[in-house]
């Protein structure tokens, strides 16, 4: 019964998580529309280093070793590449498709988890990966097995995969991390490195968003801590 509990407990949190990032989706694809992708991750950058720059040092906390930072900065690298590609496919793609695209990141950390952590995949996993697969198979099939696609749909679509791939790869950092550091150190550290790559173009690209409705700053900030 205990361990019956303790493995409800992370299942029900991920859904929870899934449902945040779903609107969390629906909100940003209209504001990546509107101000474009770079200034849309620049400012959640900008906001997530500061709101996690206070949670960090409220904590007493000590300077992080070589080893946690370059996985810091890494992981920035990654999720930078991931926050681009996505919502850039995002802006091209109807949202469903572009969510069901993204199920396939479970299938690539399926594996990266067994080459680069060691762990075991079980046949329930494989199998649940091979179904998500061929859910994605029937929404590219959709898209692409007419003639009615458009250069938007096919670089949205490879963008998001792309995103995809780099996801995977980003949900393993993510365990290594929590491997060694604290979520708030993570959070600051893997913003603040984000915050800098993204502000070397700033003074070419960077504008100001447009006002956001009240009901989309929540969505904002999940998004910004996410």
């Amino acid at each position: 019964m205990k361990r019956t509990a303790s493995a409800t407990v992370p299942v029900l949190v991920c859904t929870l998580a899934i449902f945040l990032l779903s609107a969390m989706d629906a909100g940003m694809k209209s504001l990546v529309i509107a101000a474009g992708v770079y200034n849309v991750v620049l400012w959640r950058s900008v906001l997530a280093a500061g709101a996690s720059a206070a949670g960090w040092a409220a904590r007493s906390p000590s300077w992080p070793g070589p080893r946690a930072l370059r996985l810091h900065a890494l992981r920035a690298v990654i999720v930078g590449i991931v926050l681009v590609t996505f919502f850039w496919g995002l802006a091209r793609l109807p949202m469903a498709e572009a969510i069901g695209l993204s199920f396939i990141a479970p299938l690539f950390a399926l594996f990266l988890a067994a080459l680069l952590l060691g762990e075991r995949i079980r046949a329930q996993a494989v199998w649940a990966a091979v179904l998500g697969l061929a859910g994605v198979g029937i929404i590219v099939a959709g898209q692409f097995g007419g003639t009615a696609y458009t250069q938007d749909t096919l670089l949205g679509t490879l963008s998001i995969l792309v995103s995809t791939v780099f996801y995977g790869f980003n949900l393993i950092l993510t365990r290594k991390q929590a491997q060694i550091a604290r979520p708030i150190e993570i959070m600051f550290f893997q913003n603040l490195a984000l915050l800098i790559i993204m502000g070397l173009a700033a003074p070419w690209l960077a504008v100001l968003l447009p006002p956001i409705p009240p009901l989309a700053i929540p969505t904002l900030v999940i998004w910004a801590l996410d």
